[in-house]
């Protein structure tokens, strides 16, 4: 396959122009199933048989990206929560056209060719097994059911794209075509429908599928597009599945369930970011209220009780929030969707003060129950989200759903941050989106600005290429060695480009951070047309810097832990010691010493309450206090901004 299968296809609002200089664009490589490729392109073999019903509504997407063996017989398709806008329930599965290894089809080609496939295992269509064991018969009232939507937050099926159904007839032993439709717009679909996804129900009456061994399928036809230029053709046509269901004693007008479930992942405790550094994080950073989307699948008024139970991983800190019970109005009114109602609970906690730690986490997990029948089967009852502080600023929420890149030489991206105090930026991790072959080969100059207008660089690099780290979704650091950035309030982080070439920075999709990202082709900076967030994290110091402190004779090995404040100073230092350090020999034992970014030491005394810093000039350095008779260490990044 040559280099112009490389790059992106350029979509907005379902259309595209090979005039537009910023590009949005699909994936060459599913991230999430890259790293999976235990089957490699082969069907799993058939397990034993499912017996009715038959109910998957894929919202185990945090625990696995396949469909679970149980119940599907291969792994073509992805289960996720991020492809999707508003599904019944949170997490679909979506079929689009990348194989199971991540990677495009090869046999991809401007026409309709055959792509993913989501096929059941054997179902026994013969007999029910529950209460009195009988044959089932076209009396029972067979229906198959399922949600579906295109386009969702990828691309739009083309209308010669379509979603097929097939039904496999163990008689005739042979597949028979049930359902289809045409490929089309999120916005043509929600304009001839009147809702983001749409039900379908199928009477399954002919004997020839009453029988052990039924199955169905679904496909779908996807088609790449047909222009020569590069940056056009990559993943396409995605559609999205949701509560497939089978069952006997259905009718056509039985598209309710007495299920109530969330629609979406479970939202970041945090006001304007996704992550922020450790050593920045107050509790003024939470947000005042956890934004939720439940869904009441019935027709009738339901209860459901909520509550959200907070737990610091590795740590003593719990929190937990009982709404009680309260009255859910139903999902279904007059016909229409009706994807309104959220539950909006109040942050009423503080986190614990997370001074003189590298890094932390905490799972917030959010859990509704009610009488539902579903409630054993399925558990979209429960979200968690893993909240992580470390040493980086993110808008974005760690997964790309889509791409993102400039075209023209000296293209210029500028992404907005704001530190919450002073610091040194230590580096810039950045996600780009793997192509079909490397080595990746397009340059540019890492840049740091601390204005637009008038624009004024900070920092610049020497010519870097994308590079890629070997997990998935996983971020590549650029460290800044060869200068020490002092950082205070907002700056821009981003790229100039050397080459024409779309550097495919990874796009989340489910993140608004529009007002913060600029470009620049033409010598005018704009803000993107596109909402979403760029996949770019400053850091604030890393270990290496760290690591350039010289090491003490005698290697101490134990350590303590002593109160340093205020941190930023600009003169005064103030030193409290724990409890059992406030013996005279401790305090004569312990050495004061400071190291710039480089490593150098630049002050050294002996222990006191208070040291004088005021000499040093403004920057980012490491205190270390050193008790030679208990053998101990104790090292802090210590900020001079005046």
């Amino acid at each position: 396959m040559t280099k112009k299968i490389l790059l992106l296809l350029l979509f907005l609002s379902g259309c595209w122009t090979l005039s537009a200089q910023e590009h949005l664009s699909g994936l060459q490589v599913n991230p999430l199933l890259s790293k999976s490729k235990n089957i490699g392109l082969q069907p799993r073999a058939l397990t034993g048989e499912v017996h009715l019903p038959f109910l998957d509504d894929f919202s185990y997407f945090d625990k696995r990206v396949y469909p679970v063996d149980s119940l599907w017989a291969d792994r073509y398709t992805f289960v996720n929560s991020t492809y999707c806008v508003n599904p019944p329930t949170v997490g679909v599965v979506t079929l689009d056209a990348m194989n199971d290894t991540g990677a495009m089809y090869q046999n991809a080609v401007i026409t309709p060719f055959i792509a993913d496939s989501l096929t059941s295992q054997r179902i026994r269509l013969d007999s029910l097994f529950s209460g009195v064991p009988s044959r089932i018969t076209p009396a029972d009232s067979l229906y198959f059911s399922f949600y579906y939507q295109p386009q969702g937050l990828g691309d739009a099926p083309n209308k010669l794209d379509s979603l097929m159904l097939d039904f496999y007839s163990p008689h005739l032993k042979k597949w028979i075509s049930a359902w289809g439709s045409p490929g089309m717009t999120l916005d043509s679909f929600r304009y001839k429908y009147n809702r983001d996804f749409r039900q379908v129900m199928i009477p399954i009456k002919d004997t020839t599928y009453l029988q052990k061994g039924f199955r169905f399928r679904f496909t779908n036809y996807a088609s790449i597009s047909a222009t020569s230029l590069p940056s056009w053709q990559s993943n396409v046509d995605e559609w999205n599945l949701d509560y497939v269901y089978l069952n006997v004693n259905r009718t056509k007008s039985d598209t309710v369930y007495k299920d109530i479930t969330f629609v979406n992942p479970a939202p970041s405790m945090l006001k304007n970011f996704n992550q922020i550094p450790t050593r920045h994080f107050s509790n003024t950073d939470l947000t005042d209220k956890f934004h939720l989307k439940i869904s009441n699948l019935n027709d009738i008024l339901d209860n459901k009780s909520y509550k959200y139970i907070v737990t610091q991983e590795n740590g003593p800190y719990t929190f937990l929030h009982d709404a009680g019970v309260s009255d859910l109005l139903p999902f279904i009114t007059n016909g229409l969707d009706t994807y309104d109602l959220h539950v909006n609970p109040a942050i009423d906690f503080t986190l614990p003060s997370l001074a003189g730690m590298d890094s932390a986490v905490f799972d917030v997990t959010h859990i509704i129950g009610s009488n539902g029948w579903t409630e054993n089967i399925l558990r979209n009852d429960t979200i968690t989200r893993r909240q992580e502080f470390n040493n980086a600023y993110a808008y974005d929420d760690g997964t790309a759903e889509k791409g993102y890149g400039l075209s023209g030489v000296n293209a210029k991206l500028a992404y907005q941050f704001t530190f919450n105090q002073p610091d040194t930026l230590g580096g810039i991790q950045m996600y780009f989106n793997q192509t079909l072959t490397t080595p990746y080969y397009k340059y540019f100059k890492l840049t740091v600005w601390s204005s637009l207008n008038p624009e004024t660089v900070i920092y610049q690099s020497p010519q870097k290429r994308p590079e890629f780290a070997d997990s998935i979704n996983a971020f590549y650091t650029y460290e800044i060695k060869d200068t020490a950035i002092m950082l205070n309030g907002t700056f821009y982080v981003g790229w100039v480009q050397t080459t024409e070439d779309n550097l495919n920075v990874g796009f989340d999709a489910n993140t608004d951070a529009q007002s913060h990202i600029n470009y620049n082709v033409n010598g005018l900076w704009l803000q993107t047309s596109f909402n979403g967030a760029l996949m770019i994290r400053p850091l604030v110091g890393t270990t290496w810097q760290k690591s350039r402190i010289a090491p003490v004779e005698g290697h101490p090995t134990d350590h303590f832990v002593c109160n340093v404040g205020p941190n930023p100073a600009n003169g005064l230092l103030s030193l409290m010691l724990p409890i059992n350090y406030n013996t005279e020999l401790d305090r004569t034992n312990i050495t004061v010493e400071m190291f710039d970014f480089i490593g150098r030491k630049v002050f050294s005394q002996a222990f006191a309450d208070q040291i004088n810093v005021s000499a040093l000039s403004q920057g980012a350095y490491y205190m270390r206090l050193t008790n030679y008779h208990a053998n101990e260490v104790f090292v802090y990044k210590v900020i001079i901004s005046r």
